[in-house]
């Protein structure tokens, strides 16, 4: 995901400079603005959703000194 989020980014840098006319595809505002942070926003929720569920036990550290 890391890679297709950075591949999709470098795709979509020229936008920046095709104006801001949110109507057309390779805008700043357009549509490739939203699909190059596509796989981005997908790891992000996956990430969420598994810290959220997985869930691990809490292991109390205990001293083996008793002075």
């Amino acid at each position: 995901m890391a890679c297709a989020g950075a591949i999709g980014n470098l795709v979509a840098v020229p936008a920046i400079y095709a104006g801001t006319n949110a109507t057309r595809f390779y805008s700043a505002d357009g549509l490739v603005s939203l699909l190059s942070e596509l796989p981005f926003l997908i790891w992000a929720l996956a990430a969420s959703i598994s810290m959220i569920l997985v869930k691990r036990k809490a292991i109390a550290s205990t001293s083996a000194y008793e002075g």
